[in-house]
């Protein structure tokens, strides 16, 4: 990859490519459960923003620089009509009008004139996500992790990672890694044959292994969907026949700034056949990574914190260790990796098809059209299907993936 073509992929700024493309998307800023009564300073795509809850519910993220004196408003308080600034008492509504200046005359209208940055936002599936683009914004598309009511989500901030965003998602469409990387707490130790498929929300790359009788094979699909997205499915390693996922893992790669990213996740638990809730087979919390996290997002790790209330009767075992080794590798490459260094592979067909993809959606942000994956026009009940897949199939079944891109389109041809 050329130099040029790595900072068209990495730049997150508003005035560069990639920055505008991101800014076409909705992201992950904050759990619900973790936003009370005290703001809550976060930094997106570059900017340093205040995310606040008023008491009656409605959420509002602004400029945190407030515009009197430039002090943050981050450490301002909520009342009932918005935040205050906590040097002058200058009043924001959630959509950044200046409501109230009382160290100026009554009479004055003079905050009429003042209006901070502001950004909409709507909470779903347990997450808060915001809109930085231009309008009018498209719909928040309804994931079926983020909707679905046949099992027991669990929203969390996942991680923080020192490095650009490109770095954590090029291991989105990279299954081969986990043979090596993660040898020591995943069942997989036969390197996969991997086949890769596009969607119409990104892509999906196919891992596929022996299955445990002859004629079988084992099938893991995961989904990458654009930008910054994937949804892959955890198997319960302790059962002999896998015929789908135990727990389903959802995440968003949201840029900080150009050299430091942060990692939202659901994690979602199927209810059984009995409609009873299961055990998550996946628990990831950020304070098991030894890596100090800078503020804004410094208040997430602390043990304890209402977004991760199974972090203690859960323990930290098992695959938690998975993403302290994805954490550690993705940082070595350099906050920025020069990746006219590289030297791709066969086996990177599916971080070339990721970039590609990347690529694709910054084209069409410049020729003024929607990007993959933005919902526009859909009804307000529409659910994304996100397809994924943890099954051993027949040889017969297989051929079928291959022949249409996938199991559910296989079984529905």
């Amino acid at each position: 990859m050329k130099v040029e073509e790595n900072e068209e992929l990495t730049r997150v700024g508003a005035d560069t490519p990639g920055g505008r493309m991101l800014r076409r998307y909705w992201h992950p800023v904050g759990v619900s459960a973790d936003l009370r009564d005290t703001p809550k300073l976060v930094k997106v795509l570059g900017e340093e923003l205040v995310l606040f809850r008023k008491p009656d519910g409605e959420c509002g993220l602004i400029d945190s620089r407030c515009p009197h004196r430039g002090a943050s408003l981050a450490a301002g308080y909520v009342d009932q009509q918005g935040l205050r600034c906590p040097y002058h008492g200058w009043l924001f509504s959630p959509s950044g009008q200046c409501l109230d200046q009382p160290c100026e005359p009554a009479e004055s209208r003079f905050k009429d004139r003042i209006r901070q940055v502001s950004y909409p936002i709507e909470e779903l599936g347990g997450l808060i996500f915001a809109y930085m683009g231009p309008a009018p914004a498209p719909m928040l598309p309804r994931l079926d992790v983020l909707v679905a009511s046949n099992g027991t989500r669990r929203p969390a901030f996942a991680r923080y990672v020192p490095s650009n965003w490109l770095q954590m998602v090029d291991n989105h469409q990279d299954p081969t890694h986990t043979t090596v990387l993660h040898r020591e707490v995943q069942p997989w130790l036969q390197p996969p044959e991997c086949h890769y498929f596009d969607t119409e929300l990104g892509s999906i790359a196919v891992a596929v292994r022996d299955g445990p009788e002859q004629g079988t094979r084992y099938v893991r699909e995961v989904h990458f969907f654009a930008p910054n997205g994937m949804k892959v499915p955890i198997p319960d390693t302790t059962e002999k026949t896998i015929q789908g996922p135990s727990t389903i893992r959802c995440v968003w790669v949201v840029p900080m700034d150009d050299y430091n990213s942060v990692e939202w996740e659901v994690v979602f638990a199927p209810f059984d056949a009995d409609g009873r809730p299961t055990p998550f087979n996946y628990d990831a919390d950020p304070t098991l990574y030894e890596m100090p996290v800078p503020q804004p997002f410094q208040e997430y790790i602390r043990p304890g914190t209402p977004a991760y209330p199974d972090y203690f009767s859960g323990g930290a075992k098992g695959a938690t260790v998975i993403l302290r080794q994805d954490t550690l590798t993705q940082a070595s490459q350099g906050r920025l990796q020069p990746r006219e260094l590289e030297h791709l592979a066969s086996s990177d067909r599916g971080v070339m098809k990721s970039r590609r993809i990347i690529k694709e959606c910054i084209d069409a942000v410049a020729r003024g059209e929607d990007p993959r994956g933005v919902v526009r026009g859909a009804p307000a009940d529409h659910v994304v299907e996100v397809e994924i897949a943890e099954e051993i199939v027949s040889e017969q079944e297989f051929q079928a993936l291959l022949a249409h891109g996938s199991l559910y389109k296989a079984r529905r041809a």
